[in-house]
This record gives structure tokens, C-alpha cells and sequence, in this order.
């Protein structure tokens, strides 16, 4: 935090000299990490977010996210799916200022509301997807190497034996399954780099999609997963699971056209399964995360073993 509240200084000096002094004032620090630092405050006159990057890539970032807003912008028009504007941007500072968007972060309404509500939110971000995608649409061969490489590494990083244990043989399977159904036909669209809960504002009835600095035409089963991987849920975990995500969400978002046909049984199911292993270990100490993360892997090493004994 102390980086942010630098960070915080350094940009109001920033802004009193680019701009009007008075006229552009910071507020609170809504989140400070390494890479970057997210703070409230107001922007010719409306509430804004101004985003500073510390990676050495900034003025690019900055750059790339007005050309992406604007694009997004032109397509999505005044619907129910937007991303909150670019209101301008400082480059050599690697400084981005964007509208502040009011809205809530979908997994808090997820521990709460019914489901109803829920198969709205989710129909949301299927109908975002879906116009998205007319920025850019393919089909490809499924190719899952990198993807297992990468997983690889991330086991190694596991400080528990028995964490290493456990996702070394959720690997392995995760293998099988790939390498039986490489080559398969899968959809590549332009859409969320980062495609996860906390990356949407739900101001019913539109979906805003937030953080858009990584955006690039990818596969559409991930972007799905990354998001059924890490939706919360009223009782920590659904009562039926499918691959260790909710099976009502997954028969949702698996039988829309956002895939090719074949995708719900090969691609999101491995997709689903590297997120789970990503954001489900290492284990939990809390109990009641415990038990979720246990209930979770254990479902998708059970539907993935049934799957490749089909």
C-alpha cells in the first residue's frame, strides 16, 4: 500500500501540472498491487478511476487500452454489455483515466441471490461474449501445450508436498485428456484477457467489463471457464457439480453458439480443470474453503476419468 499511497502523490503532481489545478483530484486507493495502482477521484467533473502501471511496458498499456475502449465502445454502442470509457490518457506516465462504472462485483451477489438472479448475470456475460466476438471470430485447432507447460511450472511452486501431490495427478489426467482431443475444433474470439468475476460490474440489466488491458483474440471456452472457475456460490459450493464448477452453470454457458460443437465435452472441460488447479491449490487451512476446494477437485478428476473411459 505504501507503493499506492506514493503512487497517489506523485500522480495528483501530475495532474495539477497536465491539468487545470483542481480540477482532476484523487480519492481513495481502490487497489494496489505490484504492477499497478487503481485510485478514485474526479475527472472533469465526473467520478473517474485513474489507473497507474509500474510494468515496463506502461506507455503501451496505456496506449492499447484507449484504442481497445474505443473499439469496444463502437461495437457494444448503449446495450446492456459496455466497458467503462477511456476518459483520457497520459502514456509516459503509463496513467490511465476511465469512467467510473457503478455496478457490483458479480461473486458478491453470487453468495446471496437466487437462482434466478444468478441464470441472469450469467445470460450477461454470455450476450457480452457473444457481441464481443464481432470484433474478431475463428475457428482453430485446439492446441493445449502451452497451457500444460505452464501448469507444470505452477505445480513446482506449491510449498506443500501433499498440494504437489495432489495437483502432479490432476496434471497428469489434465494430460490425457488434452492430448486425446488436440487438433479438435475450437472457437477463438476477441474478448476478455482476464475473463474472471471480479473483472465484471452487474447494474442489472447491464454487464460492464472492467481491467481490459488484455484483450486479444483467444479461445471463447476459456474465457467461459476462467469465469465458471472462480464464480462463488451461496453455500461455498454448488449443490451439483459438473467438472467441478456448478452444473447449472455449466449447462448454461456450454449450450450456447459461443463454442463449436464438441467444445463442452473437450475444450471447457480442460480449460475448467487448469483453472481449478490454478485457483483451487494449494489448499485451503479455513475449513469451510477446505471443503470446497476438496469437493471441487475431486468432482473434475471423477467427470474427467469418466470422460476419457468413454
Amino acid at each position: 500500500m505504501l507503493r499506492g499511497a506514493e503512487a497517489a502523490q506523485n500522480l495528483q503532481r501530475v495532474l495539477d501540472k497536465r491539468y487545470k489545478v483542481g480540477d482532476e483530484v484523487l480519492g481513495d486507493i481502490i487497489r494496489a498491487t505490484n504492477r499497478s495502482v487503481a485510485i478514485s477521484g474526479v475527472f472533469r467533473g465526473q467520478k473517474a478511476v485513474f489507473k497507474k502501471s509500474f510494468q515496463p511496458e506502461a506507455r503501451d498499456i496505456a496506449r492499447r487500452l484507449k484504442s481497445v475502449t474505443n473499439t469496444f465502445e463502437e461495437v457494444f454502442g448503449s446495450g446492456s454489455s459496455r466497458i467503462n470509457p477511456c476518459l483520457d490518457t497520459l502514456p509516459g506516465q503509463g496513467l490511465t483515466i476511465l469512467q467510473f462504472v457503478e455496478g457490483q462485483n458479480p461473486n458478491t451477489l453470487f453468495e446471496t441471490v437466487n437462482d434466478a438472479e444468478r441464470d441472469q448475470i450469467l445470460a450477461a456475460l454470455e450476450t457480452w461474449l457473444q457481441q464481443a466476438s464481432a470484433l474478431g471470430k475463428s475457428t482453430q485447432a485446439f492446441r493445449p501445450n502451452w497451457h500444460l507447460k505452464q501448469l507444470a511450472k505452477y505445480i513446482k511452486t506449491l510449498p506443500a508436498a501433499s498440494d504437489r501431490a495432489i495437483a502432479q495427478d490432476l496434471w497428469n489426467l489434465v494430460d490425457r485428456f488434452a492430448q486425446c482431443h488436440a487438433g479438435h475444433p475450437e472457437r477463438q474470439t476477441v474478448g476478455h484477457g482476464d475473463c474472471h468475476p471480479g473483472n465484471f460490474l452487474w447494474d442489472a440489466p447491464i454487464l460492464w467489463a472492467i481491467d481490459l488491458e488484455d484483450v486479444t483474440a483467444q479461445s471463447t471456452a476459456n474465457m467461459i471457464a476462467t469465469f465458471l472457475a472462480r464464480s462463488k456460490h451461496r453455500n461455498g459450493s454448488p449443490e451439483a457439480l459438473r467438472f467441478g464448477v456448478s452444473e447449472r452453470d455449466y449447462t448454461l454457458l456450454s449450450g450456447t453458439n459461443l463454442l463449436v460443437q464438441g467444445e463442452a465435452q473437450t475444450t471447457l472441460p480442460f480449460y475448467i480443470a487448469c483453472n481449478l488447479l490454478r485457483n483451487h491449490l494449494p489448499f485451503s487451512r479455513g475449513p469451510k474453503r477446505l471443503h470446497e476446494q476438496q469437493l471441487r477437485i475431486e468432482c473434475v478428476l471423477r467427470d474427467l476419468t469418466t470422460l476419457l473411459g468413454a
